[in-house]
C-alpha cells in the first residue's frame, strides 16, 4: 500500500509540477528537434524529380532533348529560366543587370564545404588540496566554408552561358 505524505501548503504543487516536467520537458524537445529536423530534410530533398513533379506543366512544354538533360540535372546555352529551375533548383542569389545594352540576369548557387578543425586548450586538474596541473584537451570545431558552386548568365530569359565551380 502507498504511504500517504501531508505536505506543508504549496509544495505539493511545486513537487508535482516539478516531475510533470521532467517527464514531459524531454519529450517536448525531441519532439522539436525531430520537427525541425524533418523540415530541414524536406528543405533539402529538392531533385530534379521533385522539381518535375511539383511543375508538371512547365516540363511538358520543353522539347524532348532538353527533357532529358533536366532529368539529369544538366543544363545548357539556351534554355529559359524555367528549365534551369527544373534542373538546378532555386538559386541562392539572382542579379539582375544590363549586358552589351540587354537585359541580363545571374543566377548563383552556393556550396558549403564542411572542415573539422582541432581547436587546442588547456583545462586544469586537480593534484591535490588547492594545486592544478595543466592539461592539454583537443576538441573539434566543425566549420562551414561557403563557394561559388555554379553560375548561370541569362541574357533575355535565355541560357548564354553558366559555370561549375570548383571546391577552394
Amino acid at each position: 500500500m502507498r504511504k500517504q505524505f501531508d505536505f506543508p501548503d504549496g509544495l505539493e504543487h511545486i513537487l508535482f509540477a516539478k516531475d510533470a516536467f521532467m517527464t514531459t520537458y524531454p519529450r517536448a524537445c525531441f519532439t522539436a528537434a525531430l520537427a525541425a529536423a524533418m523540415l530541414l530534410l524536406g528543405a533539402a530533398c529538392s531533385t530534379p524529380s521533385t522539381r518535375i513533379k511539383d511543375s508538371s506543366q512547365d516540363y511538358q512544354r520543353l522539347p524532348a532533348d532538353e527533357q532529358t538533360l533536366v532529368k539529369e540535372g544538366k543544363i545548357r546555352v539556351g534554355f529559359d529560366r524555367d528549365a534551369v529551375y527544373l534542373a538546378w533548383g532555386k538559386a541562392d542569389k539572382i542579379a539582375p543587370g544590363i549586358k552589351a545594352g540587354k537585359p541580363a540576369e545571374t543566377w548563383t548557387y552556393i556550396g558549403y564545404q564542411q572542415e573539422t578543425v582541432q581547436h587546442f586548450d588547456v583545462i586544469p586538474r586537480p593534484i591535490g588540496r588547492h594545486q592544478f596541473s595543466p592539461e592539454p584537451i583537443t576538441t573539434p570545431v566543425y566549420e562551414s566554408h561557403p563557394y561559388i558552386r555554379r553560375q548561370v548568365l541569362f541574357e533575355n530569359g535565355k541560357v548564354v552561358a553558366w559555370s561549375e565551380g570548383q571546391l577552394p
